[in-house]
């Protein structure tokens, strides 16, 4: 997208050698950034690097132990979010700050109600026509509705409108330059509202400035001005994003150079073992129909689709969490299902790294003898899990909502280990998951697959689904369209692909 910013620009946040823990090593040492008006701020690292706990800082949801925060040149003390958006600093969070049981219009203007109210009485219909306004502006009014409820809507589509509040609240309140800082606002977002995102980006640049998070390389690259990157707290790395590599990119990020074969597709043999899952005439209604599949022992059969294709509700169908309309599924002995969204059905965020990593363990009876938990047991594998997965940090009894998104995902991800189903079902695997995390997840699905595994990967990310399967489904309108075999020394393109999807 490359940018317009120039020197001259007037510079409306800057974090001035910021340092913070949480009673531990420091999670951020001595971090400055600047972002300046009409300027996109690309913020890299690794999950767990300290990108989340810096944009909490400059959102005031965070007190640094040390440090200057200037927002329009003046330096100020956030005592919390409201001081923040008053100031014109916004942010979209990573996890969906919103309440699914409001409208949409009661969503975009959360906190700001008291402003549509007369006498007393909130104005319900011009708060919905307002939304609207906003909604039509940035070109989803086909898309949402204000006056629907939130939690009608599709996760992606709920995310369109968490971003879309960030510019309505700065416009409410009057604020002439905001400031918007996007963490990991795309993750879950289908190629064209991505792009619809970052025309918003293009168009608001005269007048705001954005820190942006993401963890593929070549979107930070091509939306953003300059890069910022962090590993372990600390500042590794300062670039123009129009002088930088995705390569280059990745060894700043991971401190090593990236594989040629990043999905280790040289580790990739070709299936022979039984058939562990077989679906005939699957359907259900207003999601997919007729869809015939089976996967072999050993084997990874992807699944491809746009939003709305029918992909993710297979996934739920195929994992047994919810029941075909018609057909029939044949699964030998018990299937596994890491879900899309972790924080909603992957995870009891209150409860330790241990409980949630042996769950599907004691549930399934493989940490039990004689109907009794093995204690020891359990605690000597979930180490031996967390020293292989290199989740950080390496604590037994830390809650696993303290830990960064990738290192829940691989909790989420190792689980499945502990219970070695026959069928392990993945959809959007290494969503919001950094690089060098990612890397390690393709590494323990590969080491399911030799272990005899049978593996379904539903992802939006294309080339995750081509590096890593044997075959591939190509789902339109509920349907399988074809079938791609995808050999390590002959995959098929994206473009091959989307062929089959549009």
């Amino acid at each position: 997208m490359g940018g317009t910013s120039t020197p001259e620009a007037r510079v409306l946040l800057s974090l001035e050698e910021i340092s913070k823990s949480f009673g531990g090593p420091n999670v951020l040492t001595d971090v400055s950034l600047s972002v300046a008006a009409g300027n996109v701020l690309g913020l890299a690292g690794e999950n767990g690097a300290g990108k989340s706990t810096l944009l909490r800082v400059a959102a005031g949801l965070e007190q640094p132990d040390a440090g200057v925060i200037r927002i329009g040149g003046e330096p100020c003390v956030l005592r919390g979010y409201t001081d923040a958006i008053e100031r014109g600093v916004f942010m979209v969070f990573q996890e969906q700050a919103l309440i699914p049981n409001l409208s949409v219009a009661e969503n975009l203007f959360l906190g700001m109600a008291h402003r549509f109210r007369t006498l007393g009485v909130l104005r319900r219909s011009m708060m919905c026509r307002r939304a609207q306004e906003f909604l039509d502006e940035f070109g989803l009014s086909a898309l949402v509705q204000a006056d629907r409820p939130l939690g009608s809507y599709e996760f992606n589509k709920r995310q369109l409108v968490e971003i879309v509040r960030a510019f309505a609240l700065a416009e409410l309140l009057g604020v002439e330059h905001p400031v918007l800082l996007l963490d990991e606002a795309t993750a879950a977002l289908t190629e064209n509202e991505r792009q619809l995102l970052f025309s918003f980006i293009e168009q608001a640049r005269g007048r705001a400035a954005f820190v942006f998070v993401s963890h593929l390389l070549g979107e930070l690259i091509g939306v953003a001005d300059d890069l910022l990157v962090l590993k372990d707290g600390e500042v590794v790395g300062r670039r123009r994003a129009s002088e930088t590599t995705e390569t280059e990119l990745h060894q700043l990020i991971t401190g090593r150079t990236r594989p040629a074969a990043f999905y280790l597709e040289e580790r990739q043999r070709v299936p022979t073992g039984d058939v562990v899952l077989s679906g005939k005439a699957l359907s259900v209604d207003r999601a997919f129909s007729d869809v015939d599949m089976t996967v072999r022992r050993g084997e990874i059969v992807g699944v491809a689709g746009v939003v709305g294709s029918g992909k993710e509700m297979l996934g739920r169908v195929l994992s047994r969490l919810d029941k075909p309309s018609s057909g029939t599924l044949g699964i030998v002995e018990s299937v596994g299902y890491v879900p899309k969204e972790r924080k909603e059905e992957g995870i009891i965020g209150s409860q330790s790294v241990l409980w949630n990593a042996s769950l599907a363990g004691v549930a399934r009876g493989s940490l039990q003898r004689f109907g009794v938990l093995r204690l020891r047991e359990e605690r000597r594998r979930v180490r031996q899990l967390i020293t292989h997965l290199d989740i950080r940090p390496p604590e037994l009894n830390k809650e696993i909502g303290k830990l960064s998104g990738g290192n829940q995902q691989k909790v989420v991800l190792g689980r499945w280990t502990l219970a070695s189903p026959t069928v392990l079902v993945l959809d959007n695997p290494t969503r919001g998951v950094d690089v060098g995390s990612r890397h390690a997840i393709y590494s323990v699905i590969r080491d399911l697959c030799d272990e005899g595994m049978g593996i379904v990967i539903i992802s939006d990310d294309l080339l995750e689904v081509i590096g890593l399967s044997d075959r591939i489904l190509a789902m339109r309108d509920g349907r399988i369209v074809t079938e791609l075999d995808t050999p390590n020394d002959a995959k098929p393109t994206e473009h091959d692909l989307v062929a089959h999807l549009t």
